[in-house]
């Protein structure tokens, strides 16, 4: 089961992917489950705001299992960042703590860099931290998982941005906004679906069903990637 990814404002840190979480659980014959597939948060462009949350993913009763939503990237000039599956990256600019993750579930965002050309840090992923950007790189959104192998048609592309599928909830990417030439390079997604940063420019939206964070955006103008919606995989043992 996996939530969905969060976005990122404008000029700001990559979103944190959704959370990650398996179990297992007997089903009654013939029982009606309410299962809900998280969508991934919307970006924007307003630095004085943070990227939006995505949604949480559940199968609610007669059980009940729930992943948390993926926490939004960090703008220029927003707010403390709230814990998520995986937390966000943050703007180097004005001191904010990187977005906490979930135990169990997901990693922290990682910290950006203010002086010179300012970048964000990565978005965090389900299986790392986000990266911290430098002074002309935005930190990487952290890698993702494999899912489980009956899970394998399923998910964003694989480490080295391969086809392989069956990776799920990589961090966004964290943005540049350069004040010289050439414009720096935005961070990139995290396997498994997280969207690639800006430099100067628009962030990548996550994968759809991967639960993958939004990239950030490189200028204030510019518009950050939504967060990739979630997925809800059962498989049923007779």
């Amino acid at each position: 089961m996996l939530s969905g990814g969060g976005a990122n404002a404008g000029n700001d840190g990559g979103g944190g992917a959704g959370g990650y979480k398996t179990g297992t659980t007997t089903v009654i014959a013939a029982t009606s489950y309410t299962i809900t597939v998280g969508g991934g948060g919307t970006g924007n462009s307003t630095t004085s705001i943070n990227g939006g949350n995505g949604n949480d993913s559940s199968i609610g009763s007669p059980v009940s299992i729930t992943s948390t939503a993926g926490g939004g990237g960090g703008g220029r000039f927003g707010p403390a960042l709230t814990t998520g599956g995986s937390g966000g990256g943050t703007n180097g600019n004005q001191g904010q703590s990187v977005g906490l993750g979930t135990a169990g579930q997901g990693n922290n965002g990682g910290p950006g860099n203010g002086a010179g050309n300012e970048s964000s840090g990565g978005g965090g992923g389900a299986g790392a931290v986000g990266g911290t950007s430098s002074n002309s790189v935005g930190g990487n959104g952290g890698a993702g998982i494999q899912g489980p192998s009956f899970a394998a048609s399923f998910g964003g592309a694989g480490p080295g941005g391969s086809p392989s599928t069956g990776y799920f909830a990589g961090g966004g990417g964290g943005s540049v906004s350069s004040v010289s030439s050439p414009s720096g390079t935005g961070g990139t997604g995290g396997f498994g679906g997280g969207g690639a940063g800006g430099a100067n420019a628009n962030g990548t939206a996550g994968t759809p069903n991967s639960g993958g964070g939004g990239g950030g955006a490189g200028q204030p103008s510019s518009v950050s990637g939504n967060g990739g919606s979630g997925i809800v995989i059962i498989k049923i043992n007779q």
